[in-house]
């Protein structure tokens, strides 16, 4: 099984590793492991870099709860990495999941290898080293930290090594039931969508809980602490989670390891056995009786809503269309400044405005000349490529802006921004269809569509925009009833009023009349080239 699995994947990732030629002119063929690893490896390098900032920060937290007065085998630092590893498990496996759904019915090599004297598990399986590529980042951030709890805990780092392998193979083979499980009802777009929706609702639960323990900490009486404190370490370190068998397993619990490993054995015999009998047709959904009746709906707007529907189709651009207003969430649900909030959302919508605008149009690059032959004009095609990211994004922005302000996170400037953020979004959206009809003809069948030059400069001149009129201009508005923040924002203008006028009210300005001007110039030059695209 081990030989077919390794030439499975060993074909499977031609495609995703670009060969290193040789000298004499012949190309080298890739590893499959040495493949997985150059993904994988980024997400391990992220984790270790943050683990001398994780051991920094929980160092003194190797606190026995017995000291507070608490009953329990357990100190403050098993609460918080408890926490640690629920999350990033939980993450994983929202992650992992679905991805192996979403490779296994998408992979062109899944008809070709039913065909095969294969077994079922083996391109299930191969299929699920596959997918790892898209769920590496939790496990690359946990890695790291299971040492960085033993040095503090001054555990034995052979139990702290044993343990981390432990829980990274109960996580792969409990991902996997989910995935052989959910592999039976969810279609490889719903499985897509699922991946990034989940994703975005793990990081919000990872979040909510890192904020428990300073707002538990801030309160200042005891009492109040310790039984919160009880009620926390009850929750997470409850002997039926298997992160808990982790802890106990680096503090030498023989029991806790021999349950982990019974767990392992019998979750890998349950996944090989039911991915044996997987239905791994591509159609798997029950035909539906045909009606040989065609029924023709009109609607007022079919171009827009054809691009909104291709939109929501593909999990890279949802991803693109959900991910702006990720961040400002965080800010709101936190004790963040909300304020800030217009400065990073335009960061992100700016550049997704663009991407989205070129991969919209992208779409009818792969099918042209196709488009020609419809009833609709150039204009109208390319309108509505334009005026879709519009609309995403400034509902978006318009319904964090509301949401910010009755909660209490924001005050009246956020809704003054709503006008720059729409002009900036109006002016990417335009830009990106520009760079893509300076060479209609380009490759379209990888997803970077457009040159890195294209993607750096993009990227240079709405961040510049972005930082120019909202860092300035949301200081200025919030310095004009804050006394302590306008002579804070005087002095670093060289103790210049004048100064403060001037970037504070006047760029910001300049930047919005300057960008309304680059619009107009950018849909001049996209008539001129829709008219020369053949």
């Amino acid at each position: 099984m081990k030989s077919k699995i390794w030439l499975i994947l060993k074909y499977s990732y031609q495609n995703k590793v670009r060969p290193k030629k040789r000298k004499d002119g012949t190309y080298k063929k890739s590893n499959p492991f040495s493949a997985l690893a150059a993904y994988l490896i980024p997400a391990v390098v992220f984790g270790i870099s943050i683990t001398p900032f994780m051991y920094l920060m929980f160092k003194d937290l190797n606190i026995p709860l017995s000291q507070l007065g608490i009953d329990l085998p357990w100190t403050i630092l098993d609460i918080v990495f408890s926490m640690w590893f629920l999350i990033m498990g939980f993450m994983f496996f929202l992650n992992y999941s679905p991805a192996i759904v979403a490779n296994l019915y998408e992979s062109d090599m899944t008809k070709i290898l039913l065909a095969m004297p294969l077994k079922r598990s083996d391109i299930y399986l191969s299929s699920a080293v596959d997918s790892l590529i898209m769920a590496g980042l939790p496990l690359g951030m946990m890695i790291p930290i299971f040492f960085v709890y033993g040095i503090i805990a001054k555990t034995n780092m052979l139990l702290a090594t044993i343990s981390g392998i432990g829980y990274i193979l109960f996580l792969l083979l409990i991902s996997n039931l989910g995935g052989v499980l959910f592999s039976k009802f969810l279609t490889k777009t719903s499985a897509k969508r699922m991946t990034m929706i989940m994703y975005f609702i793990s990081i919000f639960i990872y979040v909510g809980i890192t904020n428990i323990i300073p707002r538990i900490m801030e309160n200042n009486s005891i009492n109040q602490i310790t039984e919160s404190l009880t009620k926390l370490s009850t929750l997470l370190l409850n002997y039926a989670w298997p992160h808990t068998w982790i802890i106990l397993i680096m503090k030498g619990n023989i029991i806790a390891l021999t349950i982990l490993l019974v767990t392992i054995i019998i979750l890998g015999y349950i996944v090989y056995n039911i991915s044996n009998s997987l239905e791994l047709s591509v159609s798997r959904k029950k035909g539906k009786k045909k009606n040989n009746e065609i029924n023709f709906k009109t609607t007022k707007f079919p171009t827009i809503k054809k691009d909104f529907k291709l939109l929501f189709r593909d999990s890279q651009t949802f991803f693109l269309i959900l991910y702006p207003i990720f961040l400002p969430l965080i800010f709101i649900f936190t004790n963040s400044d909300a304020n800030i909030m217009s400065l990073v959302f335009i960061m992100i919508a700016t550049i997704y405005s663009a991407m989205l605008a070129i991969y919209s149009i992208a779409y009818e690059g792969k099918i042209w000349p196709m488009p020609k032959l419809l009833p609709i004009t150039m204009g109208n095609m390319i309108f509505s490529k334009i005026i879709v990211p519009i609309l995403i994004f400034s509902a978006e922005y318009i319904g964090i802006s509301f949401l910010a302000f009755f909660l209490g996170k924001a005050t009246w400037v956020i809704f003054v921004t709503i006008i720059p953020v729409i002009i900036l979004i109006v002016y990417a959206s335009i830009l990106g269809v520009s760079i893509y009809l300076k060479n209609p003809k380009r490759d379209l069948s990888q997803k970077n569509i457009i040159k890195g030059k294209e993607v750096m400069s993009l990227e240079g001149i709405v961040m510049g925009f972005s930082f120019g009129i909202f860092l300035p201009g949301n200081l200025y508005m919030l310095s004009i009833n804050n006394v302590q923040m306008k002579n804070k924002f005087i002095d670093f203008l060289f103790d210049s009023s004048i100064l403060y006028h001037l970037v504070g009210g006047v760029l910001p300005i300049s930047l919005l009349v300057l960008a309304i001007y680059l619009t107009i110039k950018e849909i001049n030059k996209v008539k001129e080239r829709m008219l020369k695209w053949e």
